[in-house]
């Protein structure tokens, strides 16, 4: 057993951390990115979008998190005007700078506008409070989406620590965003428990530098036919774990 398995047995959770999109608020509704999609598609030869057309943007802005996971730090916006720019090209009809921005500007503005947090998101930060832990939001975002979040829907009155990537000049899976978010709480990575919906970077970027991973699995369903564990279906479900790495 290695030395860092050790210190992850017998020290005490002090801190546990979210990532903010598809964990602690739900995802963005179908419709607005659609909305968003349609607006853009007007300005083409293409007129209009289809059912595919959705799916396709999803895939590709899949694809495109792996490859920018690479990259160690990239601003939100830069990651959007990629997948747009990436999909128009897969369907031959390249975009002008000027409509990447403009939907660039209408995700962030259907981000802030209709983000909700899920059903059992303030329970369990408060919950977890009362427990005594230090809590922390970190988030692969940029500033100009996160503030407006963060004020609507009072975040630092749950939670300790907010941190964005931009803010962090890293983006999970850097090893990087993780140290900033544990300095600022002034807890180390053995000591803390991250929560995640993305395997790639909440998961194994949390792991990769000795914190106590939980995959956070809204959809219930495995990402390309692999589980992890410890697995959620629920925010609430996160106390349940933590109470078990605290009997360990």
């Amino acid at each position: 057993m290695t030395k860092q398995m050790n210190l992850r047995q017998k020290r005490p959770i002090q801190a546990v951390m979210f990532d903010l999109g598809d964990t602690l608020f739900e995802p963005l509704p179908r419709s607005h990115v659609e909305e968003n999609l349609s607006i853009i598609a007007a300005e083409t030869p293409l007129q209009t979008t289809t059912p595919e057309m959705l799916n396709l943007f999803r895939a590709t802005r899949a694809n495109l998190e792996i490859e920018l996971s690479k990259t160690g730090f990239y601003l939100h916006r830069t990651f959007i005007a990629k997948v747009i720019s990436r999909l128009f090209d897969s369907m031959g009809h390249p975009l002008p700078t000027k409509l990447v921005h403009r939907f660039c500007d209408a995700q962030r503005d259907a981000v802030v506008s209709h983000l909700r947090p899920r059903p059992d998101c303030f329970e369990t930060l408060a919950h977890l409070r009362e427990m005594g832990f230090k809590l922390a939001i970190v988030s692969n975002i940029d500033n100009e989406w996160f503030d407006p979040l963060r004020s609507k829907w009072r975040l630092d009155d749950f939670v300790d620590v907010c941190l964005s990537s931009e803010s962090a000049r890293s983006c999970k899976p850097d090893e990087t965003i993780f140290a900033k978010a544990c300095a600022l709480t002034s807890v180390t990575p053995v000591d803390t428990v991250f929560v995640g919906d993305s395997q790639l970077n909440d998961f194994f970027g949390s792991e990769n530098v000795g914190m106590h991973p939980i995959w956070y699995d809204g959809n219930e369903q495995s990402v390309d036919g692999s589980v992890v564990s410890p697995r959620v279906t629920s925010l609430l479900g996160v106390i349940r774990e933590v109470q078990l790495f605290l009997r360990h």
